[in-house]
């Protein structure tokens, strides 16, 4: 799980906030604000009972093939394919927010039908 968070706040330090873009390196304020900061989200996200496992996701792949045999060993195929049949979604990570709450950022439904000839001589 990534937490973006502003490690300023709404105050400034000692009255002033660094530029954007300014590069200086991290002072002892700065890394105590940042591990209360972490603190204080870690103990947010454990309130909200998110589940260890992300929610079960299967799909189906079809894939239906007639062949006809001709003469002299020659042959022909129709090949009809659809991966992820049951256009199921995929849910890969919960996004939170401490103004949304955490949602499920899900992939799909993507569904990808083929149809194929084949021929052999």
């Amino acid at each position: 799980m990534t937490l973006d968070y502003d490690l300023w706040g709404n105050d400034a330090l000692n009255g002033q906030r660094p530029e954007d873009g300014e590069d200086r390196p991290d002072t002892e304020e700065d890394i105590r604000r940042r591990e209360r900061l972490r603190a204080q989200i870690a103990r947010y996200v454990r309130g909200l009972n998110l589940p260890e496992r992300l929610p079960a996701f299967f799909r189906l792949d079809l894939r239906l093939e007639k062949r006809w045999v001709l003469r002299e060993g020659r042959t022909i195929s129709l090949t009809v394919e659809a991966l992820n049949a049951t256009a199921g979604k995929e849910t890969l990570q919960y996004e939170c927010s401490l103004l949304r709450g955490c949602e499920p950022e899900e992939l799909g439904p993507i569904v990808i039908p083929s149809l194929g000839v084949e021929a052999s001589f």
